[in-house]
């Protein structure tokens, strides 16, 4: 009786440890994040608005994502709209009669480093740089207006996601997600523990 069970004991330990070795080589080494599944994700989180001092609304749409492995940086460029806030702002009544006809159409570009979220779980841009202001229509004062506005714009883009891991490969991934490295990469990045 005692033999048996003993040939049990050891079968399910034998088991056992094969079963950790298993699961051990699941867990991969890598992941990588493309750009179109990164783009799917920001689709989703736009339009993104912003109010400019109670002088104008800025709001963000179709943002498509540039990939840059020198610097290992991603640049987000989103059209644009701005739209003057009517009101007794004094500053809103210098820019006289700019947005009268309709918003200013424009081009934005802000680029940041790729960063993990632990508490999100999700791939976020940090440390954002607005590079490119472009609306074409507006007037002298209104430009003065968009370079005072950079940082809040930056902030309002700054831990955007970029990508949400799911159950799966944060199950996967374990404790090692706070010590990945993340890798720009023409195509996509490169998750690496």
């Amino acid at each position: 009786m005692f033999d048996s069970m003993r040939r049990r004991l050891f079968a399910a330990m034998v088991c056992g440890v094969l079963a950790g070795f298993a699961l051990a080589g699941c867990v991969p080494d890598e992941y990588r994040v493309s750009r179109d599944k990164m783009e799917q994700v920001l689709a989703r989180k736009f339009p993104l608005q912003r109010n400019l001092a109670n002088i104008a609304d800025l709001q963000l749409s179709n943002p498509k994502l540039n990939l840059i492995p020198e610097g290992n940086r991603v640049r987000l460029d989103a059209d644009a709209e701005l739209a003057r806030v009517w009101g007794n702002n004094p500053l809103a009544l210098l820019l006289g009669n700019w947005g009268v006809n309709g918003p200013s159409k424009g081009r934005v570009g802000v680029s940041g480093r790729p960063d993990y979220d632990a508490a999100r779980k999700a791939l976020v841009l940090r440390d954002p740089v607005v590079e490119t202001l472009e609306f074409p229509d507006l007037p002298p004062a209104g430009h003065t207006l968009l370079e005072g506005a950079r940082q809040p714009l930056a902030q309002l883009l700054r831990d955007v996601p970029l990508y949400q891991l799911d159950e799966s490969q944060i199950r996967l991934a374990g404790d090692v997600l706070n010590k990945l490295s993340l890798t720009v990469q023409a195509d996509g990045i490169l998750l690496r523990r």
